[in-house]
């Protein structure tokens, strides 16, 4: 019987993915279940006010949004959205994309390097926080995460990555922490990706680079644990890359 570690300060309930991938079948869905009963029965609820954040959003950009793919988007259940990040917009992007489909979503971001003003606009965004240089941090922004998608918001999970960062590699390294949000959750992965479209001209601001930004929904892919986690981390990246 695989049984979680208790919850108490420092000590870490998350397993390494090696020492997880070394469990077979039954004990790794026997792990699953429990994080995922220990994430359903944490009041972790979503935070901040969406709507204020697309004003906001609205405000600082000059480009309209076009959402394709929408029927892709899976219906009767909560999914583990994963997209690239390329600019400071995509945040912002996201909330007013989600917004129009009429579901929310709350994007797990680092809140080491960001300054006062944006970590306040990203709470009202309803962003799930993690602190990347502490691991007791990193677990509890997981199961924080976790847990809202649980509780009926959508989660986004953007690669330390920005498109078109080279001609034959335009994403870098999905994390396999992906993997492992949809094991916990029991929803399927949505691949999402952002594109902004320049235009054909110098700009003097930022704000004139944009002719538009286009927020593709890719179709959901289902993750078991009969599949080794970092084998389905190697085809996330494959699929970005096509």
């Amino acid at each position: 019987m695989i049984m979680l570690k208790k919850e108490r300060k420092k000590e870490l309930i998350l397993r390494s993915f090696k020492e997880v991938e070394n469990l077979d079948v039954s004990e790794k869905n026997t792990y699953y279940n429990h994080l995922r009963d220990f994430c359903s029965t944490r009041n972790i609820k979503a935070n901040g006010c969406d709507m204020l954040i697309s004003l906001i959003a609205s405000l600082l950009r000059n480009f309209p949004i076009e959402i394709r793919g929408e029927g892709n988007i899976p219906a009767n259940t909560e999914a583990v959205y994963v997209g690239n990040h390329s600019n400071s917009h995509d945040i912002f992007v996201v909330k007013e994309a989600f917004m129009r489909i009429n579901k929310s979503v709350t994007p797990l971001a680092a809140w080491d390097g960001l300054n006062f003003l944006s970590r306040f606009l990203f709470y009202m965004g309803n962003i799930t926080f993690l602190e990347r240089t502490y691991k007791e941090s990193t677990e509890n922004g997981i199961l924080d995460f976790c847990s809202k998608i649980l509780n009926g918001t959508n989660g986004l999970i953007m690669g330390e990555a920005t498109w078109n960062l080279h001609p034959i590699k335009p994403m870098q390294k999905v994390k396999a922490g992906v993997v492992q949000t949809a094991l916990i959750t029991g929803k399927p992965v949505v691949p999402m990706i952002i594109e902004y479209i320049e235009v054909p001209k110098i700009c003097k601001k930022e704000k004139e680079l944009y002719s538009k930004c286009i927020v593709w929904f890719g179709k959901p892919i289902h993750v078991t644990t009969e599949e080794n986690i970092f084998f389905r981390q190697l085809k996330f990246k494959m699929l970005w890359n096509l």
